[in-house]
């Protein structure tokens, strides 16, 4: 991430690299256009470096229309010019302008108080390969976990008792078979890894029930 550069030079550098990757000189008149104004909304508001709050802040008072972040529907209106904003911060925290999708929901966002645990447990899942779908059954249940713990105050790992587990659980509970045994192996391979790791004292995935899938 390099955001010692002024706009004006993340601006030029990247057209530049569009004229080098062989776009079109009608793509890169689009690029340009909406630069040129972005350009104009920073020189006028003092603003020196670029960055998503610059993007979103310009967005805001060029079409009175706010956003979170980076991701999410946007109106067709406001499409390209989104585009080229997340283009442009793209570029600046890789250095590279290859194609760039908007996500359709906020990124998850882990909170603090896990994130020593959940990031060493993301190591774990590469080292041990697993397939993107298997990754996936895995880290959504998490997530959902870890955020349903912060809406619950739970300050520490060490802090999980069977009464949170059970409840998260249960929010689930009219959801398939299949779905829920998900959920539930997701929850018992990260409490398996916390306490080989020696994050936790408690084999507390024994206490998880055990739910069989029929095919």
């Amino acid at each position: 991430m390099d955001t010692k550069k002024s706009i004006h030079q993340l601006v030029e550098e990247l057209l530049e690299e569009l004229k080098a990757q062989g776009y079109s000189p009608v793509c890169i008149k689009r690029y340009v256009a909406s630069y040129k104004d972005l350009l104009a909304y920073a020189s006028d508001k003092g603003i020196y470096e670029y960055s998503e709050a610059v993007g979103l802040g310009y967005l805001d008072f060029r079409f009175g229309f706010k956003l979170e972040g980076f991701f999410g529907a946007v109106p067709k209106d406001v499409t390209i010019i989104f585009h080229h904003l997340l283009a442009l911060w793209h570029y600046q925290q890789y250095g590279t302008v290859e194609f760039v999708t908007r996500l359709r929901k906020k990124p998850f966002s882990c909170p603090t108080c896990f994130r020593k645990e959940y990031y060493a447990f993301l190591v774990y899942c590469e080292e041990k390969k697993y397939a993107v779908r298997g990754l996936t059954a895995i880290l959504n249940p998490l997530r959902r976990f870890l955020a349903f713990l912060d809406d619950r105050h739970v300050l520490h790992i060490d802090d999980i008792n069977p009464a949170h587990i059970s409840e998260f659980i249960s929010i689930y509970i009219d959801h398939s078979q299949r779905y829920v045994t998900t959920i539930i192996s997701a929850l018992r391979l990260f409490f398996k890894y916390l306490y080989d790791e020696g994050y936790i004292e408690q084999k507390i995935w024994e206490i998880l029930p055990k739910v069989k899938h029929v095919r």
